[in-house]
């Protein structure tokens, strides 16, 4: 849910007469419908469509039957909403992005996808990258960023902005550097695709074929709009949900099954191996956060354990998707529900 990126965007196009290659996604924006709560009343049907990154480790269709049973038996208890997940496909992630037909391959898509993208090795995105953590400190204060980035504790808010960015820049290269079948995740051009997380909501918001897209990748390419907790896993995207005016539901969503399918140990060495059960389990919590992004239209939390409504906000995944089984999703009040996404 991002949608900071697109009023900055706005302030640009109001302050200067220069046109900003990202001026027509703002103006799509402010388009969009209004967004109500999905109705409980009748059974609701969700299309899936699984996208596999061959490199990596996968959900075979009898897992992912499995999860999609945990995931409506767990959409009962926890939303009220009798769901029904439909698998209407499986593809090659790889051929699918590389189709001359996906909506990021346009020139107006391509020209923003390039401005908003933040490369870290460079002396303009590691700019970009300590003001866009300047901004979030602002927002979220000084009480939350602390908990996100517990090494800025006690700091002033300039050098806890300097200590926080060489966070993201550290995680976010160990992330690119995970070992797959075929070498680092993150090696070229073609992969930086599969990985970016404004690809993938440009492809969500113009998704014909499901409401929902299951993925075994990670997206971990850094841009200009993180929010603090994607931040605080440096970059990466475990899931969202965007507005999409042609699906069924006015929304879509995507979630990413790598830091589970890999198991704990995956991002801690140090851990205790996971089952493949548990594993199965955590992303049926991983999507079960999302869900209430798109049934109930709710916008994120900050601060709480326990319910799974607040995104994990560091990579300690199944320590986060373990306090929400053990408290059975308590949550002290629902979020807030947004209008757009």
């Amino acid at each position: 849910m991002r949608r900071a990126l697109l009023v900055l965007l706005a302030g640009l196009a109001a302050a200067c007469s220069r046109r900003h290659p990202c001026d027509k996604v703002a103006q799509d924006y402010d388009k969009l419908p209004r967004l109500a709560p999905v109705s409980k009343a009748a059974p609701v049907t969700l299309r899936v469509l699984y996208l596999e990154d061959e490199r990596l480790p996968t959900l075979t269709a009898e897992g992912r039957a499995e999860l999609y049973r945990r995931v409506e038996a767990l959409t009962k208890r926890w939303y009220g909403y009798t769901l029904r997940l439909s698998e209407v496909g499986a593809r090659p992630l790889r051929i699918e992005f590389a189709g001359e037909r996906m909506p990021f391959a346009s020139p107006d898509q391509a020209a923003c996808l390039a401005a908003s993208r933040l490369d870290l090795e460079t002396k303009a995105g590691k700019e970009g990258l300590l003001y866009l953590v300047g901004r979030e400190y602002a927002v979220r204060g000084r009480e939350v960023f602390e908990r996100l980035f517990p090494e800025t504790k006690g700091m002033d808010p300039y050098p806890a902005r300097a200590a926080a960015a060489a966070k993201v820049r550290s995680v976010n290269a160990w992330l690119a550097g995970l070992e797959t079948k075929a070498g680092a995740l993150v090696r070229s051009e073609e992969d930086r695709r599969l990985t970016s997380t404004l690809h993938w909501m440009v492809y969500i918001r113009e998704q014909t074929d499901a409401d929902f897209v299951l993925t075994n990748t990670a997206m971990i390419e850094p841009d200009n709009d993180m929010p603090v907790y994607v931040l605080a896993r440096g970059g990466l995207t475990t899931g969202f949900v965007d507005n999409n005016p042609k699906a069924p539901y006015g929304a879509a969503g995507v979630v990413t099954l790598l830091p589970f399918l890999g198991g704990e140990r995956l991002f801690d060495p140090s851990a205790k191996p996971t089952t493949a059960s548990e594993n199965v389990d955590a992303a049926a919590t991983m999507w079960l956060h999302e869900l209430g992004h798109f049934l109930n239209r709710y916008g994120e939390m900050y601060g709480e354990t326990g319910c799974v409504h607040v995104a994990s906000e560091s990579l300690a995944y199944f320590k986060w998707h373990r306090a929400i089984r053990k408290a059975d999703n308590k949550c002290s009040a629902p979020p807030a529900a947004v209008s757009k996404f």
